[in-house]
């Protein structure tokens, strides 16, 4: 290890103070703060989930209790299926008594595998350009709610496209996702859904379709509601940061008396109220405050933190490849999730919506692995992003993450980025430091590890020698000399700029032999002082 020369002759290093592992644990969670944490609440009744019943069973019931709204429902799913095809299966929600999933073969909707439409077939939809794209399977999704309006009871015109869930996916499916507003205020978890595989419609459903029956006209302004907000908090202070000053929107709730399952006659489980909603930021507090209140009665009906912390985590070895994984966050990683964002040093970002996405890439470090490329998403809330861990060496993955997501990339990235943060703080005017660091793993060389001038790089393994990629005192020796070609002094001599670099790894790591199971099984030679406990290249003892 050494700028080009081979390891048995280097080993790297920098003035910094080692990682306290249990202190990055500690940051995993967010602990309550007192005072706006203490007020924190919700109304029971906001838990409203849908009660999932088979149409057969909606169909027994409705016979029963002669309810004209589900005999309507089920006469129009009888037509449905005469059009269509028996081959469908049907789930209503007892609360709406609308469908919330139906699935079934197929009806062909654009041009595709599964039929044999051309665009002459579909070219009413297609619109100016002939082509099918996001507009044609949304007119034909309000042309299907149309064609069968007692399944949704919903006005098209009060339908909006969801951008992020409406879109073309793997070349061969479409999904439509319309979000449903009354006389212009939207209503909040209310939508018609859509799913198109290799052309033909195989499923749809929604949540919160049916009648609505609410004021749209509310009783108090929203300056009321921020002054019913301030006498719940105990008052505002000059340096709250208003982000939302009163947003109208619709909101389903559970009916007085029901916070739970739902087993009353079909159509009549959801109250649907109108409320504003405020959200505040209090400076030297974390968290974006929400408060929902109704518009018509002024009652608080939640407060909380509307963050949704999600944590990015991954399995890296410690002190070396000897040992098993452990699963660390990984810090100031970049996630895209409608923003740009950076995790802290607990691995911890706020999950917005949608989709997150992240590579092996962050504020110091910038992976590149000779593997593959990494890549990790996820869209469900809070939106942990988890890079998993593996046996094996070089290439080899946990199956999740690409190519990419190997045990060097994994562990060089978190052990380099802590490294960077920490040596910042004792260097805070070290522009290097706070710049991005190339990090090149499982080259196709063996036994070696080297600093070129602008990246840590590092082998595969074979000859003899570990992945070089997989041992902390290893990258941490050869980013020492980058430190000490960027540290504002001339670089040193070969002799004491390996020595450098060597007390940048022991600091770090507490390890007193430097390339922990470099030669595995092997003591090292000592360079004429032999090893007596060290796999590596030389012990400082």
């Amino acid at each position: 290890m050494m700028r080009t020369r081979q390891w048995v002759r280097c080993v790297v290093v920098c003035l910094v103070f080692c990682l306290c592992a249990g202190l990055v644990q500690a940051q995993v969670v967010k602990k309550a703060q007192g005072s706006l944490d203490d007020l924190v609440a919700a109304s029971p009744r906001l838990g409203v989930q849908q009660a999932v019943i088979s149409a057969e069973q909606i169909r027994s019931e409705a016979a029963a209790m002669e309810t004209p709204g589900m005999a309507a429902v089920v006469g129009e799913w009888d037509r449905f299926i005469s059009e269509n095809g028996s081959q469908w299966h049907l789930m209503l929600d007892r609360r709406t008594g609308r469908p919330a999933v139906a699935e079934g073969a197929g009806i062909p909707w654009v041009p595709g595998e599964g039929n044999s439409l051309s665009r002459h077939d579909v070219r009413e939809v297609l619109g100016a350009s002939g082509e099918v794209n996001r507009n044609t399977v949304v007119r034909l999704a309000k042309k299907f709610i149309r064609q069968y309006p007692e399944l949704f009871a919903v006005d098209v015109d009060d339908l909006d496209v969801a951008p992020g869930g409406t879109g073309e996916y793997g070349g061969y499916l479409w999904y439509v996702q319309l979000n449903r507003k009354v006389q212009g205020i939207p209503v909040e978890r209310a939508y018609v859904v859509f799913r198109v595989n290799h052309g033909n419609l195989v499923q749809f459903g929604g949540e919160f379709t049916g009648a609505i029956n609410v004021d749209p006209v509310p009783s108090i302004s929203a300056g009321t509601a921020r002054d019913i907000l301030a006498g719940y908090l105990g008052g505002l202070t000059s340096q709250d940061q208003w982000l939302d000053e009163g947003r109208l929107s619709i909101l389903p709730m559970a009916p007085q008396g029901d916070a739970g399952a739902y087993n009353a006659q079909p159509g009549q489980g959801v109250d649907y109220h109108l409320v504003y909603t405020l959200t505040f930021h209090r400076e030297g507090v974390m968290g974006t405050w929400e408060a929902k209140i109704d518009a018509h009665t002024g009652e608080v009906i939640s407060f909380r933190d509307a963050n949704k912390y999600g944590s990015v985590t991954g399995g890296i070895y410690q002190n070396s490849n000897a040992d098993a994984e452990v699963v660390r966050p990984m810090p100031y990683l970049n996630v895209t999730n409608v923003t740009a964002k950076v995790t802290d040093a607990g691995g911890n970002y706020t999950f917005a919506t949608g989709t997150a996405t992240a590579a092996l890439t962050g504020k110091y470090v910038k992976v590149t692995d000779s593997c593959g490329t990494s890549s990790l998403s996820t869209s469900t809330a809070p939106g942990n992003l988890a890079w998993g861990t593996s046996t094996g060496t070089d290439c080899t993955t946990p199956g999740v993450g690409g190519a990419g997501n190997t045990h060097a990339a994994r562990t060089t990235y978190y052990h380099l980025s802590n490294w960077k943060a920490k040596a910042s703080a004792w260097l805070p005017s070290n522009t290097w430091l706070q710049a991005q660091m190339g990090d090149k793993v499982n080259l196709n060389q063996t036994c070696n590890a080297y600093w070129d001038g602008s990246a840590v790089n590092f082998f595969k393994s074979g000859g003899g020698c570990s992945n070089t990629g997989e041992l902390p005192t290893v990258f941490l020796h050869e980013a020492g000399h980058g430190l000490d070609d960027n540290d504002g002094s001339p670089s040193s001599t070969v002799g004491s700029s390996e020595s450098y670099s060597d007390i940048n790894a022991l600091l770090v790591t507490h390890q007193s032999c430097v390339g922990v199971n470099f030669i595995p099984g092997q003591q090292c030679s000592g360079y004429g002082n032999a090893c007596t406990a060290c796999t590596g290249i030389r012990d400082a003892d």
